[in-house]
């Protein structure tokens, strides 16, 4: 369960007011929030939501058309997709005898939604940690914070120029911001967050980097900042921080909040707080000593191997207590040898 989407047909767990759902899904509350969120208004949203499955389905045959009428079929067709997406969801988490979760965040979700604990282990990830360096003295230079991500919403980064923006000026701080956009519409909307930011002149755009160049770059910042809004399963990026000896300051939005200790090798705010998060960058800006205890009190990441100690004896047991059954092959024949 890497994913959020494995239990939210919108793939975020973001609710259409941007609070993370505590609800479990199903077509009373899913539909409703999924097309207020596809249509981008409450009303419209509402009545996209109550178009009956027999007008959607009429509505898939004019989906191919041009024009605004070819708009309108694909609109109504979104009920529709939402039901046919939380059943494939529902079948899949009781059919799936063994699940595992990166995170405890993740687990309760599946609990919520129907699946029993005893069939979950959390196994947090592992990764080839990056090679540590010391920090740089701060003595005249200002203090570096590193955003690692997609530049969307989801993942707070409108929240971390609203926070970043609103230090004061005389604050030695800058903000490197390493990603891109997935589309045009995150393309636009990260380029009007940039322009309102009252800080924008600090901020550095490093764009895409990759895989060889990570070190290098967590090496060229001092705190990571993981502003997500939304459900983060897990937060790869807290371990590639830390491993590279990187304090972080993370929202308290499900897995990155169980990486951290608090006051001890990061921060943990509200999430969707530009406020709180503010407090945080200018707390450690204003005194770097603390970034450098922070640091100090990183304890060694979970590598791959030993994530990898973890999960096979899952395999195992996933193995060992499959049904054997003709059921599971499609048609309910067995497999045949095909001579190759």
């Amino acid at each position: 369960a890497h994913h959020p989407g494995i239990v939210c047909p919108a793939g975020t767990l973001l609710d259409d007011r941007g609070n993370i759902c505590e609800l479990k899904a199903g077509p009373d509350v899913c539909v409703r929030c999924c097309s207020i969120q596809r249509v981008g208004g409450t009303v419209r949203g509402q009545l996209l939501a109550s178009v009956p499955d027999p007008v959607s389905r009429l509505a898939v045959s004019w989906a191919d058309t041009s024009g605004k009428v070819g708009f309108v079929a694909r609109a109504l067709t979104f009920p529709l997709a939402v039901r046919a997406s939380l059943k494939g969801k529902a079948e899949l988490q009781q059919a799936t005898p063994l699940w595992v979760a990166p995170s405890r965040a993740i687990a309760n979700y599946l609990v919520l939604n129907g699946v029993d604990r005893s069939r979950i282990a959390v196994v947090p990830h592992g990764i080839l940690p990056f090679e540590k360096t010391t920090l740089q003295p701060f003595s005249g230079r200002p203090v570096r914070f590193g955003y690692f991500g997609t530049l969307n919403r989801p993942k707070g980064i409108e929240v971390l120029l609203e926070a970043f923006g609103a230090l004061p000026g005389e604050v030695r701080a800058e903000l490197h911001i390493f990603g891109v956009a997935q589309n045009l519409w995150e393309r636009e909307a990260f380029g009007q967050w940039l322009a309102g930011c009252h800080r924008k002149g600090d901020v550095r755009l490093h764009g895409r980097v990759g895989p060889e160049e990570l070190s290098r770059a967590y090496a060229g910042v001092d705190v990571l900042v993981l502003p997500s809004i939304y459900l983060e399963v897990f937060g790869l990026v807290v371990l590639e921080a830390f491993s590279a000896g990187r304090p972080v300051i993370v929202t308290n939005s499900g897995g990155p909040e169980e990486l951290v200790r608090e006051g001890v090798d990061g921060l943990i705010v509200r999430r969707n707080d530009p406020v709180a998060l503010a407090e945080a960058l200018m707390g450690l800006a204003s005194d770097p000593a603390r970034i450098v205890r922070l640091a100090e009190g990183i304890r060694p990441v979970r590598t791959i191997e030993e994530h990898l100690d973890q999960l096979l004896p899952i395999y195992e047991r996933a193995i060992r207590e499959a049904p054997r059954s003709p059921s599971l092959v499609p048609g309910g024949a067995e497999p045949q040898a095909t001579g190759s």
